[in-house]
């Protein structure tokens, strides 16, 4: 089994490909993981919308 971790980035689409490539060579399943990233602390701050913007 091959894992490969998924964000949306060019990178991250690269090495989906290697990896699918890797695991149809190897003739093994393909496993793809969603990345994220997660505000840990807006429950913290529910009045305030995520991402917070930052006005110069």
């Amino acid at each position: 089994m091959i894992v490969v971790g998924f964000d949306g980035s060019p990178i991250a689409l690269r090495a989906g490909a290697y990896a699918a490539g890797l695991a149809r060579r190897q003739s093994t399943r393909l496993v793809t993981v969603h990345v994220g990233a997660t505000p840990a602390l807006s429950m913290l701050a529910p009045d305030h919308p995520w991402p917070v913007t930052v006005v110069p």
